[in-house]
């Protein structure tokens, strides 16, 4: 009868470290699973701030201008080592806009730790990583300006930050 007992005992006590292996293998579990998380909202945070720092730079430059022409020539002296690429009407130039084209866009690129991409600090990638892409319109006296930042290293199309700025430079009524 003694050894009866002591079989179920070590079975009942077989069971009862089964089940704290269980319970510890959940909860180890799902903690992993709330850092992951917790990382993935600390980085789509970072980009985000990072986004909206650089979009409301660029309004802001829009916003200082008096015409078209000095928002421009303004965008490329504040990104002077970045590389910019221009675009207007009737094809794609890295020279100043012309007075007669009433839409300009210009695409800023950054790497990946959100730096003015120059190509000297490409490191390993030669790919930019984000890209600013402001749109200026000018129409009857007002500047306006369509301002994104996209993640280009995103399977997702979709901008990460996106604002519009409009500045009434004046005009004839």
């Amino acid at each position: 009868m003694n050894k009866r007992n002591r079989a179920q005992a070590s079975s009942l006590f077989l069971l009862e470290l089964t089940m704290a292996i269980l319970f510890f293998s959940i909860a180890s579990a799902v903690c992993v699973q709330i850092f992951v998380k917790s990382r993935a909202m600390s980085l789509h945070a970072e980009e985000l701030n990072a986004a909206v720092r650089e979009v409301s730079s660029a309004a802001e430059i829009v916003r200082a201008s008096k015409s078209r022409a000095e928002a421009e020539e303004m965008i490329r002296s504040f990104y002077r080592d970045a590389v910019i690429w221009t675009e207007m009407a009737g094809g794609s130039s890295t020279e100043p806009m012309s007075e007669y084209v009433s839409r300009a866009d210009f695409t800023v690129y950054y790497d990946e730790e959100f730096r003015l991409f120059t190509g000297e600090n490409a490191g390993a990638s030669a790919d930019p990583a984000y890209r600013l892409q402001i749109s200026l319109a000018e129409a009857d006296g007002m500047l306006t300006a369509e301002l994104a930042f996209w993640d280009d290293t995103a399977a997702a199309d979709a901008a990460i930050y996106e604002q519009s700025a409009a500045h009434y430079m004046g005009g004839d009524r």
